[in-house]
């Protein structure tokens, strides 16, 4: 009886998948190509009618991280134009444990508080990153509409002083219409505040002489957010995404997608086709969820690609995209500004448990 009732708390799940992803060329030296394997196991153990602690385990082997030029000193001989990936070996795999809580207050406001991976949006184009912190929704009808409070701190050590906090709104606002709307304030200064160290030492105007270590933040301190998906068709939906920063210059960012279907794994042959559509300004948004890196800040682009079915439990996709951008870069005394595109396909496959 007693391993019952413990069996009966606990919840668990995840998926496995297996990647490989080509950025342009097949160089072996410039480590265009990738694959991974990735496990995400999560699990849910009921405390009482209102409480629950949750975990999730990543495991990420030959995790890679991108490599991005952007500013770098050309006398290091290497390509500008495309940003490779750093680490592609057993000594670069990554796990990653979080734990939370979730519970009610009351009737109508909940809460989650712990580290965890956090998202703003649909796309989660303007903020996605695992973070400690405490998010508050209070109920503001019977169906889902509620309003927000949140204090997240990304647990990345590229941002480890960063902070945000914020207000929102979101829910369904009408006949197959969600929105999500947010006001946000960071711990930083406009411009200019430090909030942590680069991954990679990147030489900062003459190679030889001391690295830039410092990460200067220049994506403002206060920004805004809106999110809405529309099913303005049968099988037809509308998302759209949008940010925007009080930095000075390329203070925003936009994510249109349409897509077509949904696939549901009980069903072996369903389907989901998307088409999208972004354009990233450098300072517009604030830690987006790139995709693993599909696409980057600076970047205006399409992608288009389907997910199927295959057995019970098993999803694969499959996306091609390509992307302009503009690198800039300092040769002696003259300031360079170069445009280049950027392409990339990518084949995935999902096993869920």
């Amino acid at each position: 009886n007693k391993m019952q009732n413990f069996v009966d708390k606990l919840e668990i799940g995840g998926f496995g998948q297996v990647r490989y992803e080509n950025n342009d060329t097949r160089k072996y030296d410039s480590m265009t190509d990738n694959d991974r394997y990735y496990l995400s196991l999560k699990t849910n153990y009921k405390v009482n009618e209102d409480w629950k602690v949750c975990t999730e385990w990543e495991i990420n082997h030959k995790y890679s991280n991108y490599r991005n030029f952007h500013g770098e000193h050309p006398n290091s001989a290497i390509d500008f134009n495309n940003p490779i990936y750093v680490g592609t070996d057993r000594q670069n795999s990554k796990f990653y444990p979080r734990l939370w809580m979730e519970g009610n207050l009351g009737k109508k406001l909940s809460l989650d508080v712990g580290r965890k991976w956090r998202g703003l949006g649909f796309q989660v184009m303007a903020f996605g990153e695992e973070t400690d912190g405490v998010t508050l929704n209070y109920k503001l009808n019977d169906n889902d509409l509620m309003a927000t409070a949140l204090y997240w701190k990304p647990d990345h050590k590229l941002y480890n002083t960063f902070a945000i906090s914020g207000v929102g709104l979101k829910g369904t606002v009408g006949h197959g219409t969600q929105l999500q709307l947010h006001y946000l304030r960071s711990n930083t200064d406009k411009t200019g505040t430090v909030v942590g160290h680069n991954e990679y030492e990147a030489w900062s105007v003459t190679p030889g002489t001391a690295p830039k270590t410092d990460v200067t933040w220049e994506n403002g301190n206060q920004m805004i957010t809106a999110s809405l998906m529309q099913n303005f068709a049968p099988n037809l939906y509308l998302w759209a995404d949008y940010s925007r920063t009080n930095a000075d210059e390329q203070n925003n960012a936009t994510a249109i997608k349409v897509s077509y279907k949904w696939t549901d794994l009980n069903q072996p042959g369903s389907f989901h086709l998307y088409g999208r559509w972004h354009n990233y300004k450098d300072h517009g948004r604030w830690l987006g969820d790139t995709a693993d890196n599909l696409w980057l800040d600076g970047s205006t682009g399409w992608t288009f690609g389907g997910k199927y079915v295959f057995a019970k439990n098993v999803e694969g996709e499959l996306c091609y995209g390509w992307s302009k951008a503009a690198d800039d870069y300092w040769a002696g005394a003259t300031h360079i500004t170069d445009d280049y595109t950027r392409k990339v396909w990518r084949a995935q496959l999902d096993f869920h448990f």
